[in-house]
């Protein structure tokens, strides 16, 4: 399915290059905000985003805006006080918590995943360490791999928040697929098991510890963890739809209590705009934490987040950037921290996939003075 979505992309961005003269005069003569506008609403009129995007230099919001509707059923728009599903984004905010305990002394990074977690199996355990699970390098492999795909996985877990250490025994303790720190395979059971070991060694439920340490210290009102009561209402969260032959549809139900730590959060964009100050101070991190995080390393991965070094800066010079991507059966997003410029860029979608790549790409034309 979701090569065939790329596919219909590539088609739909011949369409995007057919535009492009009538979009280029109108960028032309705009403010930076006002191209950023007009290159995303093109997007969206091609029925190839529906969501939200910010984007802000310096903690100066450029562009907060929604495109189509948050809920098709009730007409409600898309826009930056909506919450969305972050999908696999979460996942920086779970490396965040562990780099926490990390800076506290609760933690080490090359402590053993046997020692975090006792139950886990000893001979797999004793080689896998705690950055081999933040970084994609663990050799565990991914839980839908071992489930025998997406479909098989979600019949599977069915509504019921699974017991971790079962789900975790069955799903995420499978032989090494490599020696751990030699290759990167992107894993969630590497996450699911970090939520555990942030549980066990705060003694708190991962949401508890979620809301204290990285919410209500960024100031992030309007940000939960929908895995922590799978069922419960949630005002203001976006609806899910997939685009198909037929039309926009509603997703179906998933159990956001399988994500857990790996992708079970929800946030609005502005929220992560307040996430990105505190992530660009000490409020969150201290200075030697972030910079061990954003640290390049196996598989142009860091702890947590995907980094880059992109040739996206004036004159095509090469920006670090550190970014991470979510998809979650009608929730694609990203999130873009220009490292070195302070710049911000979020792009979240409720309607299934979208070229959330070439939409950043273009965004960050603007931004340096280039026509995307």
């Amino acid at each position: 399915m979701r090569k065939l979505q790329r596919v219909a992309q590539v088609l739909l961005s011949i369409l995007v290059v057919g535009a492009a003269p009538a979009v280029a005069q109108t960028l032309e003569a705009a403010s930076p905000d006002e191209r950023i506008d007009v290159l995303l609403q093109s997007y969206h009129e091609l029925e190839q985003f529906d969501g939200a995007a910010l984007v802000a230099r310096d903690g100066v919001v450029l562009l907060d805006r929604g495109y189509g509707l948050a809920s098709r059923e009730f007409a409600v728009p898309n826009g930056g006080d909506i919450r969305y599903r972050l999908a696999s984004i979460s996942k920086t905010f779970t490396a965040v918590l562990v780099m926490q305990l990390v800076d506290e002394g609760r933690l080490s990074l090359d402590a053993p995943l046997s020692e975090l977690l006792p139950g886990y199996r000893a001979d797999t355990g004793s080689r896998v360490r705690l950055r081999h699970l933040l970084g994609h390098s663990s050799g565990i492999p991914d839980y839908f791999r071992v489930a025998g795909g997406w479909a098989a996985f979600a019949a599977r877990v069915d509504t019921e928040s699974p017991a971790k250490p079962g789900f975790a025994a069955e799903l995420c303790s499978g032989d090494l697929e490599f020696d751990p720190g030699t290759q990167w395979s992107y894993s969630n059971c590497g996450y699911f098991l970090l939520g555990m070991i942030i549980e066990r060694i705060t003694g708190e439920p991962f949401d508890r510890v979620l809301q204290a340490r990285i919410f209500d210290a960024a100031g992030m009102h309007d940000s939960g963890d929908e895995g922590a009561d799978p069922l419960a209402v949630i005002e203001r969260l976006a609806s899910s739809y997939i685009r198909t032959p037929d039309g926009v549809r509603r997703q179906g139900y998933w159990n956001m209590a399988t994500a857990f730590a790996a992708g079970s959060l929800y946030a609005t964009p502005r929220d992560l705009m307040r996430y990105d100050r505190a992530l660009a101070d000490e409020t969150l991190l201290s200075a030697g934490a972030r910079q061990q995080m954003f640290t390049l390393g196996v598989g142009g991965w860091g702890l947590g987040w995907e980094m880059r070094e992109a040739p996206i800066g004036p004159d095509g010079a090469v920006r670090r950037v550190a970014t991470h991507e979510g998809f979650l059966f009608g929730s694609h997003t990203r999130i873009y921290r220009v490292l070195d410029d302070d710049l911000l860029v979020v792009l979240l979608s409720n309607a299934g996939d979208a070229p959330l790549e070439l939409m950043a790409a273009g965004v960050f034309d603007v931004l340096y003075g280039r026509q995307p």
